[in-house]
């Protein structure tokens, strides 16, 4: 008998399709189909990124391999971008391109972990690095987010979980799936953590450009000494650019860690999309121009749901920001994938059950607000209470 390699077979289903499967019976007797499961915003993507990715798609030379690290032009933009965005002195070769951000957190994490070795991570957080350090058969350790706090984190009770196999800390934030933005101090010290006992920090991003209301820079961590030393910085294209169909990330790291990182990208992809890598390189100079309303719009979305649920429902928002609402919802003896299974089937809700992002968050769902209109935001509430009312299903 063949048997396939545990660490994947054991794995849950992808989350996403899974939660999406749910809604296959929705009749749309109460509306169209509202999904608040997709990380993506509702706008379309610059016209002239369009037309940078017509040009580019039609270019012969981009046909063939390129550069392990991705291609100058967008190397070269992408670090004075975020010198521009975190007042920092970082060089081109300082940063590396991938096909996504969850290539780039698997290409960190292959370059500076093994079996063994452990990685800490929040709970409840984002569910694709759980199942990524699971398939390559490396520790989870957990530090808790407090409800209490706004899912805010304690330095003294992560250091606490530190010990000789922990290898890095990772951290998403704006986190998914709570929304919450870290404060920059409590940033600071993190790094300052990892520092102390010889450890990676990996930061992801990716939801930067969505932090509301918009500070001057969302943190100052590569204005600390030797920062290159300890941090990994990750980034994905696809939110701010809503091009996720063309797989682009970015990680942003010392060129001693990123040597180590390219050994590991020439051999899962020699090399991430060239035509996307041209295309976005072209663009990456307008993006916060571009980014200025949309993100204000999105914020102004994220204030109204969370005002509309507050006025109009039993369903409490506990944390919100970037994409996100990380939702209690009301049915004590009933978990969240239950009502989440329920609410897109009968309902025609699509939500992501809180118990996919971490340990005893059954009680929440997380609900992204990014991909939908403020006339759907206004229906959620009587769909929600039509639910509550219903007595033909066991909750």
């Amino acid at each position: 008998m063949r048997l396939f390699n545990p660490n994947v077979s054991n794995l849950i289903e992808p989350p996403i399709p899974l939660a999406l499967s749910w809604s296959k019976n929705y009749d749309e007797g109460l509306g169209p189909l509202i999904d608040l499961s997709l990380a993506v915003p509702s706008y379309s993507p610059h016209k002239d990124l369009m037309n940078n990715f017509i040009k580019s798609a039609s270019d012969e030379k981009l046909l063939a391999y390129g550069e392990i690290e991705g291609e100058r032009i967008l190397r070269e933009n992408y670090s004075q971008h975020l010198n521009n965005k975190y007042s920092s002195q970082i060089k081109w070769d300082q940063t590396l391109i991938t096909s996504g951000c969850n290539q780039a957190f698997i290409a960190s994490i292959l370059s500076i972990a093994g079996s063994g070795d452990e990685i800490l991570i929040p709970n409840p957080g984002y569910f694709s690095h759980e199942l990524t350090l699971k398939m390559l058969g490396i520790k989870s350790s957990y530090f808790n987010l407090d409800p209490l706090k706004n899912f805010n984190f304690s330095i003294k009770d992560i250091e606490k979980i530190i010990n000789s196999k922990t290898k890095a800390i990772c951290l998403v934030s704006p986190n998914n799936p709570t929304g919450t933005i870290f404060n920059g101090n409590l940033l600071n010290e993190l790094l300052s953590l990892c520092q102390k006992h010889g450890l990676f920090f990996i930061l992801d991003e990716t939801y930067r450009d969505f932090i509301y209301p918009k500070p001057d820079a969302p943190h100052f961590l590569f204005n600390i000494t030797d920062w290159g030393s300890t941090l990994i910085q990750l980034y994905s294209f696809s939110k701010s650019f809503c091009i996720p169909g063309h797989r682009l990330g970015a990680i942003t790291a010392d060129t001693n860690i990123l040597k180590q990182i390219s050994k590991v990208m020439d051999n899962i992809q020699i090399c991430a999309p060239r035509a996307a890598q041209i295309a976005v390189a072209k663009f990456l100079p307008d993006l916060e121009s571009f980014l200025a309303k949309k993100s204000l719009e999105i914020g102004e979305k994220g204030k109204l749901f969370e005002q509309t649920l507050k006025n109009n429902s039993n369903w409490e928002v506990k944390s919100r920001g970037a994409f996100f609402a990380y939702v209690k919802h009301p049915f004590k003896n009933c978990i969240d994938i239950k009502v989440a299974e329920i609410l897109a089937s009968s309902f025609g809700i699509i939500t992501v059950p809180g118990s996919f992002f971490g340990k005893d968050q059954e009680s929440f769902l997380r609900m992204s607000f990014a991909g939908i209109s403020k006339s759907e935001i206004l229906q959620i509430p009587d769909r929600l209470k039509k639910l509550e009312r219903e007595k033909s299903f066991d909750l």
